[in-house]
């Protein structure tokens, strides 16, 4: 407990961190330019869910009103990493933001639906200069700027599936994972989640079901070790024993994937393979022996 509290009371200098106020119109030319700092403000692909998915445009309107009223007090978490800031927390908030200064989306004012462009310049001045709360990071390693994304959202409706795509650039067994269902045959992701009683809205949509399915195989057939127990289902537990892969270093956000020598792609091959023998052997139990026992040899996986 004592080790758990130092953590948390020396998090501060462990990972330079400040909090400050910044103008609206700073923060949106920021992200839109490099001429506000020597980083741009950047949206953090590696882990966040879609930005133009999830707000609908009233709920963008809601937010746009508590900024013109000065209202906003949740923070902008960001992780400046030398040219790039990644903003960790805050992605829907910043997309409405440029939305409406680009006029494509507006905001409701008593009864009306009004652009920026059609406030008066007075009030546009005030929403240009009303202050946002923004929390800087300084060169956060990514496998903590995961983590503190997700603590940061913890209270947010995330499914496992958006749970461990957030982690596929510091984790293995959901980079993989996240490989197969970007490049493998639609009609066996689809069969896989049909047989796991899960949803299948398509590659990288919806709730991500079909990686939370894909790395439930992976894990089992793929990255389990002789004698591990197997467990049984797609929960709190499994997502647990997954993000215990994750990594200190950034080498599988640059790409860089090696499993007992073989790459990325050499591994995925392996992995479908196993996959497809997988499927077959489902398939053969389900349907039932034509006569006799299946023959072990040829229903063996590995």
């Amino acid at each position: 407990t004592l080790d758990a509290l130092d953590n948390l009371t020396h998090h501060a200098t462990r990972f330079n961190v400040e909090t400050t106020k910044m103008d609206v119109c700073t923060l949106i030319q920021w992200h839109l330019t490099n001429l506000v700092r020597p980083s741009q403000l950047v949206f953090a692909h590696y882990y966040q869910r879609e930005r133009d998915a999830g707000w609908t445009e009233d709920q963008e309107s809601q937010y746009l009103r508590t900024v013109l009223a000065g209202q906003a007090s949740t923070p902008f978490v960001i992780n400046i990493k030398r040219a790039e800031a990644r903003l960790m927390d805050g992605g829907h908030r910043l997309h409405a933001l440029v939305r409406f200064w680009n006029n494509e989306v507006p905001m409701k004012v008593g009864q009306a639906l009004v652009y920026f462009k059609q406030l008066p310049p007075e009030d546009q001045e005030v929403f240009k200069t009303r202050k946002l709360q923004v929390t800087e990071f300084k060169l956060l390693p990514l496998k903590d700027e995961v983590e503190i994304y997700l603590r940061f959202n913890s209270g947010l409706p995330f499914s496992l599936g958006e749970r461990l795509y957030a982690t596929r650039h510091i984790n293995p067994v959901t980079k993989l994972a996240d490989k197969i269902v970007q490049t493998a045959d639609i009609d066996m992701i689809r069969t896989f989640c049909k047989i796991m009683g899960k949803d299948c809205t398509g590659k990288g949509h919806g709730r991500k079901h079909e990686l939370l399915v894909q790395v439930f195989l992976v894990y089992h057939l793929y990255f389990r070790k002789s004698g591990e127990p197997i467990i049984p289902a797609m929960a709190e537990t499994f997502v647990d024993a997954i993000c215990k892969f994750n990594k200190e270093n950034e080498d599988l956000a640059k790409g860089h994937f090696e499993r007992d020598g073989k790459t990325l792609d050499e591994c995925k091959d392996r992995a479908l393979l196993l996959l497809r023998r997988t499927l077959d052997l489902y398939t053969s139990v389900s349907n039932g022996p034509s006569t006799g026992t299946p023959d072990r040899k040829s229903t063996r996986l590995n």
